[in-house]
């Protein structure tokens, strides 16, 4: 286990250093002048040379990037051009928004994809099977962003029982935050509720059919509900652990269309915001916090799958 979290954090290393240099990269590939996005369409070519100066924009691209990469070492990932505010206090201001979309999306998709899983297995082939499946293949075949808009018209326009947009903290009022995020996670949970809902089926059944442990259990008289839940539920679920950790990167992707559509003030919004004032300080914050997110989700997955099935290892290739 120790050997897996030194390895794993190694492997961080190259990673993060790869997502900084290409999004610094394609920051500085945009067309346009960070000085004209701070100034505005009027400013005259000497405020732009004084912006550039003091935002140290005349310096080589080589040296900009290191330059940052020795503050972050620090704990320091600068200043934001826009705003001049810091930007780690930026960022973590707006984690609690996504946090609670990421994790309210994985509960809500986890919480119905795995009892429709054990209600297709069970009466698979019937009318509840295809139900079911029906359900599972919409919720993979529609995008998050048109469910999105739907939602928004049905609930919100035509209805009036959630609001459109904004965002309600917890500490001001519970109900008010559960309404607020209730279309967003909605919204984000459908194609996690397929994706787990059809993985978990499909294992299940592949289990049924083929296990000698299930053989034995039918033997001993034990019920189908029994074997299904407490035996074929419980190996089923090692794999839907992987993936719902895996997937933890695909989340927080997700956020960033699903606040810009309802106007949450979360990282995802404040990513598309900077990317528009070429906030290349921001950004790169951004993405470094991302990546750190991803990698330890991931890494904590692998720990759970092997606390739960002591049988895996992770090692070389040779063992």
């Amino acid at each position: 286990m120790f050997g897996l979290i030194i390895r794993r954090l190694g492997q961080t290393i190259p990673v993060l250093i790869g997502a900084s240099i290409l999004s610094f990269l394609l920051l500085n590939l945009l067309p346009g002048n960070v000085a004209m996005a701070i100034l505005g369409a009027n400013a005259t070519p000497s405020s732009i040379k004084i912006v550039n100066s003091e935002l140290n924009l005349n310096h080589p691209i080589v040296q900009r990037y290191l330059e940052w990469v020795w503050s972050a070492l620090h704990g320091n990932l600068g200043t934001s051009f826009v705003t001049r505010e810091s930007v780690v206090s930026t960022v973590f201001a707006r984690v609690p928004v996504s946090f609670e979309l990421v994790v309210g999306t994985l509960i809500v998709a986890l919480v119905f994809a795995v009892p429709t899983a054990l209600i297709t297995t069970k009466w698979r082939g019937g009318i509840v099977d295809r139900v079911g499946t029906l359900v599972t293949v919409v919720g993979l075949s529609v995008p998050n962003f048109v469910l999105a808009l739907v939602l928004v018209l049905a609930f919100s326009v035509k209805l009036h029982l959630f609001p459109a947009s904004g965002f309600i903290p917890m500490s001001q009022s519970i109900s008010g935050n559960l309404s607020s995020v209730a279309l967003p996670i909605f919204a984000m949970s459908l194609v996690f509720f397929g994706t787990y809902a059809r993985l978990l089926r499909s294992d299940m059944l592949q289990q049924l059919d083929s296990e000698e442990y299930v053989t034995l259990a039918r033997a001993k008289g034990l019920s189908e509900w029994r074997i299904l839940i407490r035996h074929v539920f419980k190996n089923s679920s090692f794999g839907l652990i992987v993936v719902a950790g895996t997937n933890f990167g695909q989340l927080v992707g997700t956020t960033v269309v699903i606040e810009t559509i309802f106007a949450l003030p979360g990282i995802g919004q404040l990513l598309i915001t900077s990317i528009g004032n070429r906030d290349a300080p921001t950004v790169q914050g951004i993405v470094l916090i991302l990546g750190i997110v991803v990698v330890f989700a991931n890494l904590f997955s692998d720990l759970l799958y092997s606390s739960i099935d002591p049988r895996v290892h992770y090692g070389n290739a040779d063992s």
